[in-house]
């Protein structure tokens, strides 16, 4: 039952309505004849609504009273007052009261007003708690660690959080509006895509991983949880999308197959380089009986050219060898021989001793092919534990391999950043580029594309040096455009 106060001076009034307020179904909880004494009541009683006279002795009349019961108390107030002045009525209604009853009034009046002014007062609370759930859920949504958008049925985008705009570069100026098709990476098979936009039109939830790009075009991955909303009508009219970035997993999942892959070559190597070996060190003896037994036929040169083509055979065989070895002779925790070491010295070095070579291949093929190399990114950066010789392969390794994307010349570009406990280094070049096929294979050993001559393992024995010092390489490249290969090492000695 609900509970009603009165507030008048008028004691017929009153008893009048306390008499027949709980035939209709109200509780009469209290009854006042000021102002200031019925504020202190309400306060007390906590009615659901009351009956306010306007006109009443004391310092505050019934409107000064109920804007502060209104404002304190939030209590739904009907006037019921013998006063139609346009004063009094003006007054009245920045108060906002439920209700206006003109003295003398009838009581089949009374009820009316009174169940259409709590009803009001219901629906009121209602759309607060609506309002202040959807603030809620919108200050969620805004804040969210987790990228949000939302989009109409036909991929349009109608909202994204800012999550979503710091990460991926767009304002949300430059997104709303858009189709989702201009975040597409194009590393993505169109069934994906086929496969997402059957299940959500079909009122199914879609969970997945998918790789889309930033506004600077660097590509990413994501997870993504897209739900659709549905109208009053159960048809859906839009659609909700929940994203992580997962890129930093994705990476470490590639690193650490490929640091499976290693341990289990490492074994193999381990076996075929020391059989290999045994091979070779026959061959390699017989040869050099057969050219002393054969010394008296040096002038023979055919004889001679032959004997040079098996000891360069075997030479080559030597060098397979010592690049496996490189997988099996330090374990991955290994700091032996590392030293604080200047990575620019280093790298400039490594320019400084393979230049010449650069120069005479240019002069070899034909006039006019030049390499340029570019240093102004080495800024300096602190120094960090390694192992010099090391290290140095690996430059030389990265050096070369530029070099021969480059047939018809080009540029090498080195960087060198600080970020965090880390020192990274970039080795670019604008050589022919790479396949996504051929980079996700790059690292792996004995794969080459430069077959009959290469071995396929100068990329697999720099990732195995760079793993040992606690460290990733990762390569971004295009086709006619070039590659890029990025280092990270650690500053302190033993991080990961």
């Amino acid at each position: 039952m609900n509970k009603v106060m009165l507030v008048d001076d008028e004691a017929v009034i009153t008893m009048q309505l306390e008499k027949r307020l709980p035939s209709m179904g109200y509780d009469v909880v209290g009854t006042a004849s000021s102002g200031e004494e019925s504020i202190l009541m309400a306060r007390d009683l906590k009615p659901n609504l009351i009956l306010m006279d306007i006109v009443m002795p004391g310092r505050l009349d019934g409107i000064d009273a109920a804007e502060i019961i209104s404002k304190e108390l939030d209590i739904p107030i009907i006037f019921l007052t013998a006063y139609t002045d346009d004063k009094f009525i003006e007054r009245a209604k920045n108060v906002e009261p439920y209700g206006y009853i003109i003295k003398p009034f009838n009581e089949r009046e009374i009820r009316p007003n009174i169940e259409i002014a709590l009803y009001k007062k219901k629906l009121e609370r209602r759309q607060k708690q609506a309002v202040e759930r959807i603030r809620k859920l919108s200050s969620i949504v805004e804040q969210s660690s987790c990228m949000i958008m939302i989009t109409d049925t036909k991929g349009n985008i109608k909202y994204v959080n800012p999550k979503f705009t710091q990460f991926t570069g767009y304002t949300s100026e430059e997104m709303i509006g858009k189709n989702l098709h201009f975040l597409k990476s194009g590393e993505m098979s169109p069934e994906v895509y086929k496969e997402l936009w059957g299940m959500i039109m079909s009122g199914r939830e879609w969970r997945g991983e998918f790789c889309s790009k930033k506004k600077n075009g660097e590509p990413y991955w994501e997870y993504a949880f897209i739900s659709p909303i549905k109208d009053v009508e159960g048809i859906i009219n839009h659609f909700v999308a929940v994203k992580a970035d997962i890129t930093e997993w994705k990476q470490m999942g590639e690193r650490l197959l490929q640091s499976e892959k290693l341990k289990a070559l490492r074994v193999i190597t381990s076996g075929i380089s020391h059989e290999f070996g045994n091979i070779l060190a026959v061959i390699s003896g017989n040869v050099q009986l057969l050219k002393e037994d054969y010394k008296d036929y040096k002038d023979d040169k055919e004889l001679m050219d032959k004997l040079s083509i098996i000891r360069e055979s075997i030479d080559n065989g030597a060098e397979i060898i010592r690049m496996m070895n490189e997988f099996i002779k330090v374990k991955e925790d290994n700091r032996s021989g590392f030293v604080a070491l200047d990575i620019r010295d280093l790298i400039k070095q490594v320019i400084d001793s393979t230049l010449p070579e650069w120069k005479n291949m240019a002069l070899a093929q034909a006039e006019g092919i030049t390499y340029h190399i570019d240093r102004e990114g080495l800024k300096e950066v602190p120094a960090l534990p390694g192992n010099p010789s090391e290290l140095r392969e690996v430059f030389v390794n990265l050096m070369n391999n530029a070099l021969d994307a480059m047939p018809d010349g080009g540029r090498i570009s080195f960087h060198t950043w600080k970020k965090e406990e880390n020192i990274f280094i970039s080795i670019s070049d604008t050589g022919k580029g790479m396949s996504e096929e051929v980079q996700k294979q790059i690292f792996e050993p004995f794969f080459t594309t430069k077959r009959p001559k290469g071995t396929g393992l100068s990329m697999s024995v720099a990732y195995s040096i760079i793993t040992r010092h606690g460290g990733n390489i990762d390569v971004e490249s295009e086709v006619g455009k070039g590659s890029t290969f990025t280092i990270r090492l650690p500053i302190k000695k033993g991080a990961c």
